[in-house]
């Protein structure tokens, strides 16, 4: 009878000669004797077990039939999980036909037909081996029959692609086909697959399908020459940068980002305190001179010996305490003004909006008696 899937089954049977030339068994000559029970945990972790490679044909016979025989147990008990992991485990350590089948059983329990349906053609390919014919005879009955189970409820894919060019690559969910498979139905589990199509000099094309328990489904994928696009690199993170001041045409900045006008403010100030001390100094010295032997009339005007100083020398004095004070207060003013903008636009490096414009004033006021001043800003 001809296989179904002669492409999957001769990739199967290619691993099936792999493994039983690398381990050089040949399968079991009758059912497995149950070894010694020694104390072990169902499903025992791989790293509590010794390495295959370092046990004799015996001793790792006596392993897998430990563990054979417990996941027997565990099947009866409906158990699948605990067993399944056993039977793997004895698998590692004997390659036998009973168990492979047993493996076989717990992938089509899990739903995975397609892993069910290569784990028993491995099973029936490696059953040739099995030297007692009525055991031999009897595995192979029962093989062929799990076998035609699972094919009829296996579904397949066949991906046709009609230029075929040369290199030619189809992917399954991943993993590659060969490619002589194009054309050739090929089983997969029910549900969803990606297929992926691809050759040197075409566009990559992909495919994804849905099929059914039993279905057969077919893909017809034409490519398209061309490359891939290449995804282009991710933008660099920005980097952060501290945004330089804006200045207006009428108000540039020097090479520091400091707005010029901060210099003339700042000599503005220095100078209008140094004024201010002055006249505050020569006011303070007018008066003590009006103090030593003067003294205060109840209009305000000063009477002095006149031996000491005459009236036009009084006037001059008075005027000199007066103006001074008023100027030195005014001065004042306009230097706390003058320094205070200069060492804020310094510290912040402020300017004016664009198209803005700045401008300064100072105003003094003086009379007789004393005088006033002010300075004001305007951005």
């Amino acid at each position: 009878m001809r296989p179904l899937f002669p492409l999957a089954l001769g990739m199967v049977l290619g691993f099936a000669s792999a493994a039983t030339a690398q381990t050089g068994e040949t399968g079991p000559e009758a059912a497995p004797q149950p070894a010694p029970e020694t104390p072990a945990a169902a499903g025992e972790a791989d790293e509590d077990l010794p390495d295959p490679s370092s046990l004799s044909p015996e001793e790792r016979k006596k392993v897998a039939d430990r563990f054979f025989e417990r996941a027997q147990k565990q099947l009866d008990a409906e158990e699948w999980e605990q067993a399944c992991n056993n039977f793997r485990v004895s698998m590692r350590y004997d390659t036998s036909v009973s168990t492979l089948a047993n493996i076989a059983r717990c992938e089509e329990h899990d739903g995975r037909l397609y892993e069910a349906w290569a784990a028993s053609n491995r099973a029936r390919f490696l059953n040739r081996n099995t030297p007692d014919e009525a055991r031999r005879n009897a595995l192979n009955d029962y093989l062929t029959k799990a076998i035609a189970k699972l094919e009829a409820q296996l579904p397949s894919v066949r991906i046709v692609v009609p230029n075929s060019p040369a290199g030619l690559q189809i992917k399954s969910d991943g993993a590659v086909m060969p490619a002589s498979g194009a054309g050739e139905p090929f089983p997969v589990n029910p549900g969803k697959h990606e297929i992926t199509v691809s050759a040197p000099g075409y566009r990559t094309a992909t495919r994804e399908i849905d099929v059914e328990a039993g279905g057969r489904a077919e893909l017809v994928i034409s490519l398209e020459a061309g490359e891939d696009p290449v995804d282009p690199a991710p933008a660099p993170t920005p980097v952060p940068v501290a945004p330089a001041p804006v200045v207006g045409p009428d108000r540039p900045v020097d090479e520091a980002g400091t707005p010029v006008w901060v210099w003339p403010v700042g000599v503005i100030g220095l100078a209008a305190l140094g004024g201010a001390i002055g006249l505050g100094v020569d006011s303070a010295s007018a008066r003590g001179d009006l103090g030593d032997g003067c003294s205060k009339a109840g209009d305000g005007a000063f009477e002095c010996p006149d031996d000491q100083f005459d009236q036009d020398q009084i006037d001059a004095l008075q005027r000199r305490t007066n103006l001074g004070l008023g100027l030195s207060i005014g001065l004042g003013v306009v230097a706390t003004g003058a320094i205070t903008a200069a060492i804020v636009g310094f510290a912040t490096g402020a300017a004016p909006q664009e198209g803005a414009t700045a401008a300064w004033s100072l105003q003094l006021d003086v009379g007789p008696a004393g005088g006033t001043g002010g300075v004001s800003w305007r951005f």
